[in-house]
């Protein structure tokens, strides 16, 4: 099991986390759900270690989490200049010898002998996602994964994400769309204000669409009564 209890992060004055807790089963997909700046990015940035919690505990399996455990899909991934798809990919698996290149590529059909500076966008997220399954590390950030790919590739994700989980993988993952969560989640929790105001189980997740809009209507009324 993962699980994070009262993690405080801030930048500068400005506290981002504040009390922040959840518990990951091992073996799940688990959906962090937010409005922008409600914390997503800054709680994956903690767990993989890029920035110092000031205050909380983030335990696995009973242990203070260390970096091996973790592999960590940013939603704007950096490529090397001049870098072939394939040897980003070696990079990024380096030390994960039994992962196989070509295997795991038929589900995305990257042209990995061209350098990386001439794939799309789309392309270059199914190749930074590979990168980040091929390290093999038990619990996996993916920060929107679903970001700037066709509906084809979503289906494809869906497909491998299930896949992870039935290997025993922890995989937390961001969305701005719901029904990206909706799909393939065990849990989705309601990120508000630097801490999970609720989490929703698959049988609860009308309940968890119920409450976003019914939050939004609230604050479009309140815009719509000012006109």
């Amino acid at each position: 099991m993962l699980k994070i209890e009262n993690l405080e992060a801030a930048y500068g004055e400005k506290k981002v986390l504040d009390g922040f807790e959840l518990q990951c089963e091992t073996g799940s997909i688990n959906g962090i759900l937010g409005r922008n700046g409600a914390g997503k990015t800054t709680f994956f940035k903690c767990l993989y270690g890029m920035m110092k919690a000031t205050a909380g505990q983030i335990r696995f399996q009973g242990e203070p989490l260390g970096p091996t455990s973790i592999a960590y899909l940013e939603t704007h991934n950096y490529f090397y200049p001049f870098l072939k798809g394939e040897e980003y990919l070696k990079l990024a698996t380096h030390r994960n010898s039994s992962f196989d290149i070509q295997a795991w590529n038929k589900f995305f059909n990257l042209p990995l002998g061209e350098l990386v500076e001439n794939y799309s966008t789309g392309m270059k997220k199914k190749l930074a996602l590979l990168g980040t399954i091929g390290q093999q590390r038990p619990i996996l950030l993916l920060d929107e994964p679903f970001n700037g790919v066709d509906f084809e590739t979503v289906e494809t994700i869906y497909i491998i994400l299930n896949h992870l989980r039935e290997k025993g993988k922890t995989i937390l993952l961001t969305s701005h769309v719901l029904p990206t969560l909706t799909e393939v989640c065990n849990q989705i929790s309601w990120l508000k204000e630097g801490r999970i105001e609720t989490s929703f189980v698959q049988a609860e997740f009308p309940d968890l669409r119920q409450k976003i809009k019914s939050e939004f209507q609230q604050d479009m009324d309140e815009v719509l009564s000012q006109l």
